[in-house]
């Protein structure tokens, strides 16, 4: 059910939906011909900026919210109480402008007139997710439940939000774990040989 609320595909930057039933999406269908296709006109940007914050307690609060008819994203976040947030409730809107966007890096440019809180639509995700305020490190905040929030500054910055799955993120340790144990068994190697040579040297 919640997958098929319009505020939340929005946020989702869903912009068509593909079902075998109708939906209340509170769009008609442009297609009925083997199932009901929906062309969403309200689907956001991978990060755009929200006038405030709502904070709620308990997963059931935020659900409820999220499917709530005056629940708009492009205006709050919701963030759940006891999670890291800004101490602000209130914030300015910033004009962002998308610069690169790819799968696993994301970087747009801010301006605005006062600190600003950016919602990006990316899946928390803590481990592998990694952000930058003019090349510094930029805290993320859970938002919405399963996005990303960052507060920026005022005035202009560049943001860059970067992402290394869990498979890489393992192939890299794998790769560091294989270089230690090669590295070890050089060292010890070393040592062995000028054992070798002690050893031989002592009998000669």
């Amino acid at each position: 059910q919640l997958l098929s609320t319009a505020s939340v595909l929005a946020m989702l930057n869903v912009r068509y939906v593909v079902s075998n039933g109708p939906l209340d999406l509170h769009v008609p269908p442009i297609s009925t011909d083997g199932g009901y296709v929906y062309a969403l006109p309200g689907a956001l940007p991978r990060v755009w900026s929200v006038d405030h914050v709502e904070i709620l307690r308990g997963k059931d609060a935020m659900m409820s919210r999220l499917r709530s008819a005056d629940f708009f994203p492009e205006v709050a976040a919701l963030l759940y109480e006891g999670d890291p947030m800004p101490t602000e409730r209130s914030f300015a809107r910033a004009r962002v402008q998308s610069v690169e966007q790819d799968p696993a890096r994301l970087r747009v440019r801010t301006d605005a007139d006062g600190p600003a809180l950016l919602m990006i639509s990316e899946i928390w995700y803590p481990p592998g997710r990694r952000a930058s305020l003019d090349g510094q490190p930029l805290p993320l905040f859970r938002a919405n439940h399963v996005l990303c929030a960052a507060r920026i500054p005022a005035g202009e910055h560049e943001i860059v939000i970067t992402t290394e799955d869990e498979a890489r993120m393992r192939g890299t340790q794998v790769s560091r774990i294989a270089g230690g144990v090669g590295l070890l068994a050089l060292v010890l190697g070393g040592l062995l040989e000028r054992r070798r040579i002690a050893s031989r040297s002592s009998v000669a």
